[in-house]
């Protein structure tokens, strides 16, 4: 039996087999590749840095983009209603509009409109002055969607005269704090 177990013994690892070579490459070879193995390391990690602080920036300006796009729809949506709205209380009320943009245009305008000056830029003239016409002509608040009976129930019940005014409004602080419980 013991010279079974002597054979069987043998060798337990097998031989290692370097695929590099180091020993036949030459003294200070290893290191070198090594060196230069981390700077290319080095250079790639720089540039997925960079590319990830660009992404970074560019979904930002997506963000900001998008956002402004909405922002601009809603505005714009918002005039519409407002002249709908101008055009039904002036016609109601036997009224001929200050300006020609108190009104949506009709499709015979929007084809004679061509040769014509344009309608203001929505954001710096329209909304303001459509607001201001419909609280001081008709008591009728754009952010409330309410005809109020006149100028005075106006002021006292509506929270302002912008968008802020009205979403500061929802959270339940009442500029006036006027009870609506009645």
């Amino acid at each position: 039996k013991q010279w079974y177990q002597r054979r069987v013994r043998g060798r337990v690892e097998p031989i290692k087999i370097d695929p590099f070579k180091e020993k036949s490459a030459g003294l200070g070879q290893a290191a070198a590749k090594e060196e230069e193995c981390r700077k290319i390391l080095q250079k790639e990690q720089a540039r997925l840095d960079a590319y990830k602080r660009n992404e970074a920036v560019l979904l930002q300006q997506f963000r900001q983009n998008k956002s402004q796009q909405a922002g601009m729809k809603n505005l714009i949506s918002t005039v519409r209603k407002c002249q709908n709205v101008c055009r039904q209380m002036d016609e109601k009320y036997g009224i001929v509009p200050l300006q020609p943009w108190y009104w949506p245009p009709s499709q015979d305008d929007q084809e004679s409109d061509e040769d014509e000056e344009e309608e203001p830029d929505p954001e710096k003239v329209i909304l303001p002055e459509l607001d201001a016409y419909l609280r001081y002509k008709h008591s009728y608040c754009v952010w409330c969607g309410v005809k109020y009976s006149n100028r005075d129930d106006l002021i006292t019940h509506c929270p302002g005269d912008t968008q802020d005014a009205h979403d500061q409004d929802e959270t339940g602080d009442f500029a006036d704090d006027t009870d609506f419980a009645d």
